[in-house]
Parts: C-alpha cells; sequence; structure tokens
C-alpha cells in the first residue's frame, strides 16, 4: 500500500524531468542564439568589417611607384583628348572623421567648386562605400607644405571605406575630360571591394 505514493512520484519526474531538449527555431543552429562578439556599426545598423581591404583594378588602371609611403597604392588611368595629364588615383588607410578628409579635399579646391560636391552612399558588399564628387581649380599640392599649382578645369573622383578606426580612401584627381572617362572602370574597381586578409 506504501509503494503507490512513490510509483506516481516516479512517474511524474519521468514525465517532466526527463524531457529531451527542445530543438533550435528552424533554420537556426544550435550555437546561433549565442550573445555576438562586440563589433563596430555601420549606419545601417549592422556590423561593419575592419581592416584589411581587397579590390580589383581594372586593365586601364595602370600601377605606378606610390610617392609616399602613407600610400597603400597608386594608380594612373588613361587622359584623353586635350588633356595635359592624365588622373591620378591615390589609396590610402588613415585615420581622421570621413568630414574631416572630404573638408580637407574640398580646401584643396577653389571656393566655387564646393558648390559642385556631390556625396552619395552605396552599398558594395558588407561596406556603405561614401562616394565624393567635385570640379573646378584644383590647388594642387595645397597643404603640403610648399606651393601650390593651380590646375584649372579638374576634378576630384573618390570612394571612402569606413573600416574601424580608419578608413579607405580612393581618390582620383585629374582634368575634367579624363576623370569622366574613367569613371566607369572607377565604378568597376568600387564593385570589387571585399574583406582582405
Amino acid at each position: 500500500m506504501n509503494k503507490l505514493p512513490a510509483l506516481l512520484v516516479t512517474l511524474a519526474c519521468l514525465a517532466g524531468c526527463d524531457r529531451p531538449p527542445e530543438p533550435p527555431p528552424a533554420g537556426k543552429s544550435p550555437t546561433e542564439g549565442a550573445a555576438p562578439k562586440p563589433a563596430s556599426s555601420s549606419a545601417s545598423g549592422a556590423a561593419a568589417p575592419t581592416g584589411a581591404l581587397a579590390w580589383d583594378a581594372p586593365a586601364s588602371f595602370t600601377k605606378v611607384q606610390n610617392p609616399s609611403p602613407m600610400r597603400k597604392a597608386t594608380y594612373q588611368t588613361p587622359k584623353v583628348g586635350e588633356d595635359a595629364e592624365a588622373p591620378e588615383l591615390a589609396v590610402t588607410f588613415v585615420g581622421g572623421s570621413v568630414d574631416a578628409n572630404i573638408d580637407r579635399w574640398v580646401g584643396q579646391f577653389d571656393a566655387e567648386a564646393k558648390g559642385s560636391l556631390v556625396r552619395t552612399t552605396k552599398k558594395v558588399g558588407p561596406y556603405d562605400v561614401i562616394i565624393v564628387e567635385m570640379k573646378g581649380t584644383f590647388n594642387a599640392g595645397a597643404g603640403m607644405g610648399g606651393a601650390a599649382t593651380s590646375k584649372p578645369g579638374f576634378a576630384l573622383l573618390a570612394a571612402i571605406v569606413p573600416a574601424g578606426d580608419q578608413s579607405w580612401f580612393f581618390k582620383m584627381t585629374g582634368p575634367e575630360a579624363s576623370v569622366k572617362a574613367a569613371r566607369a572602370d572607377f565604378d568597376a574597381l568600387v564593385a570589387t571591394f571585399r574583406p582582405g586578409s
């Protein structure tokens, strides 16, 4: 007679305590619910990659020697028509805010060029890439400690890739017609941006 309560307790325990764990929701692995690792955020709220960047330069971009150790790469693109020089694309990976760097570029042009400034953002893989365009009289060498050389009819075309505390800057300057002619290949280069190793 005394065995009946003990048997009921055992059955209740088997029914509730030996239940197998519930499977994870459909489409998720058991570890996906773990707390994410800290990461910097992009404007869209998603984690933004930091550090190394890889890209593919179009065949029309000729790699040349870097004039400064600050540069990661330097390219020239073909000049067109009556343009006296070829556009140059400088690639750097430096600190400072995006806005501060754009302001510095604006300062390299005459005051009237500021009205031509266009800034847009496009998604390329995991990156929110900022495209900057401007045209006017370019003061080559401005802010470099030497005398600036005034170059009217120039254009700037740049892509900025924020990557944590620093950003990648792809800054092309040159005669307006030649920069315009290089635009399709510049866009093709930007489209290849991806995390590097």
